[in-house]
């Protein structure tokens, strides 16, 4: 079932349950409650959200949308790229990128990146065929669907939000 579907069928009673990466993404709840839209400086900090005023404030939000949170967790996020390191913003100038939300392909785009709407599911199609440079996604879209063996390099945060990066030889 496809994520926005999945949301509809949460609140309608159709779906018992769903790992929703960030119902936070849809509209009402606003990127202001997004841990994963760059707001906060380390995992920790996000998952500190749950007990602090603005986790209240996501929870009373869904709540009155008739999504419940049963689990807080905070998905790190990555950029594979074939073509090079993507550390800084002068890195993505003229990048074929998909940036993965609205508020991160207006960063990308800002910064000189070419954006693309590739869903996560045709990344590696899309960066094998070359139609695609890079791609900003969650560390389970990573693994799952081997990105590594496409890209040259990989930039992830690592116990912190800010990115490391590694070069694959």
């Amino acid at each position: 079932m496809k994520t926005v579907a999945q949301f509809s069928a949460l609140r309608k009673g159709a779906l018992d349950l769903s790992l929703y990466r960030s119902p936070m993404r849809r509209r009402g709840a606003g990127a202001q409650y997004r841990p994963d839209a760059c707001l906060t400086t380390s995992y920790e900090q996000g998952l500190a959200w749950r007990k602090a005023e603005i986790g209240a404030a996501l929870t009373d939000s869904l709540d009155k949308k008739g999504v419940k949170i049963i689990t807080w967790n905070l998905a790190g996020r990555g950029v594979a790229s074939r073509a090079g390191k993507v550390v800084n913003p002068d890195d993505v100038k003229g990048l074929k990128i998909r940036g993965g939300s609205r508020e991160m392909d207006l960063m990308l785009k800002a910064a000189g990146g070419i954006i693309s709407s590739v869903p996560s599911n045709e990344i590696y199609a899309a960066m094998q065929t070359g139609s695609l440079d890079a791609a900003v996604t969650s560390s389970t879209s990573l693994i799952s669907f081997r990105l590594e063996e496409i890209s040259k390099n990989l930039t992830t945060g690592r116990a912190r939000a800010s990115g490391t990066c590694w070069s694959r030889c």
